[in-house]
């Protein structure tokens, strides 16, 4: 092959090849350094049910706004939720992420827990730490912590509805009773 059939079948340069390989080399170099989340900031909100009447199930939700300091871009995020982990949905809106679950009845505990969250880099460490059985020493991105009131345990009827039946039942005995009398 001569160099001006070459030139006609290949006609970019080895410069120009190794230029635009160059160019591809560091934005991939710039994309991959731009950084994760550093230092987030985190509102939430949360709701956790205490109807047994209504489910079988406590539900548990938390919505989160994630705002990153720095320029970074949120990550997707996962959760860890008794020893699982979960990931979290994207919500509507930018930085809007939504996580929810639920557990049954008998094994939900009143009081305070802490749901810890994790980019990928450390969902993967994660999933690595649980498929292996280790202890998770991995730090939270950031965690929120969400507060659940006990079930309320009591029968289909409340109380002062019980009381209100009763006193009717008296009530009426008492009234069909005297009309008996009196007759």
């Amino acid at each position: 092959i001569d160099v001006a059939t070459w030139y006609c079948v290949f006609p970019v340069t080895y410069f120009e090849t190794m230029k635009s390989f160059g160019l591809l080399l560091l934005l991939g170099i710039l994309v991959g350094c731009r950084g994760g989340c550093v230092s987030p900031q985190v509102q939430h909100q949360t709701y956790a049910s205490t109807d047994p009447l209504m489910s079988t199930e406590t539900v548990f939700i938390i919505e989160v706004e994630l705002k990153c300091t720095g320029g970074g871009q949120p990550p997707s995020l996962h959760a860890v939720v008794n020893n699982q982990l979960l990931p979290v949905a994207k919500g509507i809106g930018a930085n809007k992420y939504q996580l929810s679950w639920t557990e049954p009845h008998e094994s939900t505990t009143s009081g305070s827990s802490t749901i810890n969250f994790y980019d990928e880099e450390g969902a993967s460490k994660i999933r690595k730490a649980l498929r292996y059985d280790e202890e998770i020493s991995t730090d939270a991105l950031f965690s929120v912590s969400i507060d659940h009131k006990a079930i309320k345990k009591g029968g289909w009827l409340a109380p002062s509805f019980i009381a209100v039946i009763v006193s009717l039942l008296v009530w009426w005995l008492a009234y069909t009773t005297k009309g008996k009398l009196q007759d």
